[in-house]
């Protein structure tokens, strides 16, 4: 709980200072949320590089939160690797039962198309179409949305 009340308290004063504490916090199951939620929101290069280099690190839904953490930072350096985890999962029959390997590689996938609408671009928007055409139902919808989403920043950021 302590740890909890320190990181939001950082979220709100922290400075580039505190990033390497709070990346390492990253890849602890129990500290990963916290230090998300403190980095996300730092303006500081620092913040970018210590969540794109937890990356290569983090696993299951640890990586798709930091995924999540550096789509709202709109982190252009991680552009690469979130199309990589765009084709993680792969494309199960809807009627099949998932396993929980097979739910977590949805929410990576999930959560690097969602990125990848925030971040936007050429080489966002190409990942997406490409995913949308061989995608499952749900990541099919998942990468319009995206598409949509990177259409309205787009027209947002030209104003």
């Amino acid at each position: 709980e302590c740890k909890d009340f320190i990181c939001r308290q950082l979220r709100i004063i922290g400075t580039k200072e505190s990033v390497p504490v709070l990346a390492a916090m990253l890849t602890d199951k129990d500290t990963s949320d916290m230090a998300r939620y403190a980095l996300q929101n730092y303006q500081c290069p620092e913040a970018g590089r210590a969540l794109n280099k937890a990356l290569k690190k983090a696993e299951g839904l640890m990586l798709a939160g930091i995924i999540n953490s550096l789509g709202e930072r709109r982190d252009e350096e991680c552009l690469d690797k979130l199309c990589e985890f765009v084709f993680t999962f792969e494309n199960n029959d809807d009627n099949e039962e998932k396993g929980e390997e097979s739910i977590i590689n949805e929410n990576i996938t999930l959560a690097a198309i969602n990125a990848l609408g925030k971040i936007g671009g050429e080489k966002a928007l190409k990942t997406l179409a490409d995913v949308r055409r061989r995608g499952t139902p749900a990541v099919n919808h998942a990468a319009a949305a995206a598409i949509l989403m990177s259409a309205d920043k787009s027209a947002e950021d030209n104003k």
